[in-house]
């Protein structure tokens, strides 16, 4: 096994499984510091009653019904691995979330890997919401972005978006972007949002008030202010700051199309809940996002997380 670090690949057995092993083993450089995974979840094969009745019609009891089903999961698995030299792989059973940390745990990995479909919902391969597995992991998590034509996979990173929401927790996501810019030589941009004072109290009218107006224009200034002494601090021109007003989800979707970035990356409070650092939850955020997204886990000294 590879002497560098680390990264846990949480799979289904789609055809989409083999562009994000692929896609993630090129990025990390080399296939052995890959650990493939594959989650089972027996459940679904004894919870309805018409389940028995297939088992039944099948002349094979549960335990074999399941036995079979493990044995043809091990071999894709094997298969798929195979394709791109992958020998770090892992048939296990229970919840997606629960195993994926458990094996990051285990082998020290920097970061989970999934594949998702982005506009469709952002649903991971592995038969779980990409929100799940963010919300039941104290890892990183880089969600590879899926579509339905897959391309040629990239072994890097050509523009990166970072959103911030410049708290403290700020330099957590951004030391993160620039380990990422700096591996990939890639051009990196950090943006913020100003929302709108009818967004952040809604049922208040004010479209008479000119403090308003006064206060989200004071509002802009101090965010580009406070936004290129993050710049500054890690070496970032100001020109590659940006800010906007308006709706996080929609300002964010809006600069990634402008900039043609290929990453995202946002902070994550992962089992707290993932609350993105910009006052929506990460999964709304993820939602119609056509590129990967690294969700960086912020505050981890504070909740026990590895660091």
């Amino acid at each position: 096994m590879s002497d560098e670090p680390m990264v846990v690949v949480g799979v289904g057995l789609t055809g989409e499984s083999g562009f994000v092993i692929e896609k993630v083993a090129s990025l990390a450089g080399d296939p052995d510091r890959i650990i493939a995974v594959h989650v089972m979840e027996h459940g679904y094969l004894y919870v309805e009653d018409e389940t028995e009745g297939l088992v039944r019609e099948l002349g094979q009891s549960f335990e074999e019904l399941a036995n079979s089903v493990e044995k043809d999961a091990h071999e894709r698995l094997a298969r798929v691995c195979k394709r791109f030299g992958v020998r770090n792989y892992q048939l296990c059973s229970g919840h997606v979330a629960t195993e994926l940390q458990h094996l990051a745990d285990e082998h020290d990995a920097i970061a989970v890997a999934i594949g998702t479909h982005g506009r469709r919902g952002w649903r991971a391969l592995l038969g779980e919401t990409a929100n799940s597995v963010l919300h039941g992991t104290r890892t990183n998590v880089l969600a590879v972005f899926t579509p339905d034509e897959l391309p040629e996979v990239t072994s890097s990173y050509r523009r990166i978006l970072v959103a911030a929401d410049l708290t403290r927790e700020t330099d957590e996501v951004l030391a993160e972007a620039m380990r990422i810019r700096e591996r990939f030589d890639a051009e990196l941009y950090l943006m913020s949002v100003v929302r709108p004072l009818a967004q952040v109290y809604h049922g208040l009218d004010f479209s008479n008030a000119v403090e308003a107006s006064v206060f989200e224009t004071e509002a802009q200034t101090r965010y580009e202010h406070h936004l290129e002494k993050f710049a500054d601090g890690f070496g970032i021109d100001a020109s590659r700051t940006i800010v906007r007003q308006g709706d996080p989800i929609s300002e964010i979707h809006a600069t990634l199309d402008e900039l043609d970035a290929d990453l995202l990356v946002l902070g994550t409070h992962g089992t707290h809940g993932p609350a993105l650092l910009l006052g929506s939850t990460s999964n709304s955020v993820l939602h119609g996002i056509r590129c990967d997204v690294m969700a960086v886990r912020v505050g981890k000294s504070e909740t026990g997380g590895a660091a």
